[in-house]
């Protein structure tokens, strides 16, 4: 029950944020200070959603020998990790950089190693929803990065990205998930993982 709390609290949630001398009794508590995902929940996330973890702890004693999958804590850092702030294991830090860098950007944006994260979840994911609806998989997307259905607007503007022409879904379109272009699925998983609502933590 305990870790259950910490977990879902958002206070714990919160960060401290210095109160300027020019405040003073005007300061009104508003809520938690929004901070970004860390590096490990980044991944663990988008791991988990696409079934692409790894299978094996890079750290001896495992955890658990039969666990389906790891999180990114026991795994040696990848190159997504390090550039979203992860410090080395012989490194020690009481804090990581909030702003992001133009190598994070890069890496974000073109890096090959979130690329083929995506590709690989994009499969895994088109297995899964094989015979079902677009509706379905945006479905599962939304719950599992941002806590929330999607609204009629954002399915729409999905099926544009999934149907790949830019173009409102129509009856001779593709109306399962087999029959998507993987390469549009991981455009959309691209597309969430980017998203502010989804890095941030308010």
């Amino acid at each position: 029950m305990l870790i259950e709390h910490i977990c879902s609290s958002r206070i714990y949630a919160a960060v401290t944020v210095p109160i300027s001398p020019e405040t003073g009794d005007s300061y009104v508590f508003t809520g938690p200070h929004p901070k970004r995902l860390t590096a490990e929940q980044f991944v663990d996330t988008l791991r988990r959603l696409t079934e692409t973890s790894p299978q094996n702890p890079a750290f001896v004693p495992p955890v658990d020998e039969k666990a389906e999958w790891y999180r990114a804590s026991l795994t040696a850092a990848d190159r997504i990790q390090l550039a979203l702030g992860r410090p080395l294991r012989d490194v020690v830090v009481s804090t990581r950089p909030e702003d992001v860098t133009t190598l994070q950007a890069l890496d974000l944006s073109i890096g090959p190693e979130l690329h083929d994260l995506l590709l690989q979840g994009a499969r895994n994911l088109k297995q899964r929803y094989a015979e079902q609806s677009p509706e379905a998989l945006i479905g599962h997307v939304f719950l599992n990065t941002l806590s929330r259905p999607p609204t009629n607007e954002e399915t729409a503007v999905i099926r544009q990205i999934l149907t790949g022409d830019g173009q409102p879904a129509t009856g001779d379109q593709p109306q399962t998930v087999g029959r998507l272009d993987e390469n549009n699925v991981a455009d959309f998983l691209w597309a969430v993982a980017m998203l502010p609502e989804f890095q941030t933590v308010y």
